[in-house]
């Protein structure tokens, strides 16, 4: 017979350290505590039964939302953070239209899709003194997909390589 859960960490580490410290907080409450990459995991979940509570732990840098339909399959169980409220902030975009709604201060931000036009660029960047950009990646995180471009010819390039291999998530 399967053991309930009381607790399910979805995370794509179970290695890192906050990890462990809820699993020996868990051990020692006598909670049945498993931590699990929900994205080598299947839906409908058939590795884990339903758990008690579900803690969130993955980034937003994987380009689909599979652990957070994931968590979302298990009926009964609390998850830790509401679904909705991680994918208004998950990435990029939605960060900056959640500021621009909201009143909150942002970087000048640019969200292109399609063939990059240098007129449609220069209202962007009239007021970069440096002629300097940072283009990245919409769901990187810790540095990873983040780009410095210097001058308008190597961002239009830049931009141009990321249109025609069809990947403009950035």
């Amino acid at each position: 017979m399967t053991k309930n859960i009381d607790l399910l960490i979805l995370s794509t580490n179970q290695e890192i350290h906050s990890n462990q410290r809820f699993l020996q907080e868990s051990y020692k409450l006598d909670l049945n505590c498993v931590i699990k990459n929900p994205f080598h995991m299947a839906i409908p979940p058939t590795s884990v039964p339903s758990p008690k509570f579900i803690l969130l732990r993955t980034l937003g840098h994987q380009f689909d939302d599979f652990d957070l339909c994931l968590a979302r399959t298990f009926n009964n169980s609390i998850v830790s953070n509401p679904i909705e409220s991680i994918k208004k902030l998950r990435d990029k975009l939605n960060q900056f239209i959640f500021f621009k709604q909201n009143n909150l201060p942002f970087v000048t931000t640019l969200s292109l899709r399609g063939k990059p036009e240098h007129t449609e660029l220069e209202l962007f960047i009239k007021d970069n003194q440096s002629n300097k950009f940072i283009v990245k990646t919409e769901r990187g995180h810790k540095g990873i997909g983040v780009n410095l471009v210097n001058g308008i010819d190597s961002l239009l390039s830049i931009l141009e390589t990321f249109h025609a291999i069809n990947d403009q998530r950035f």
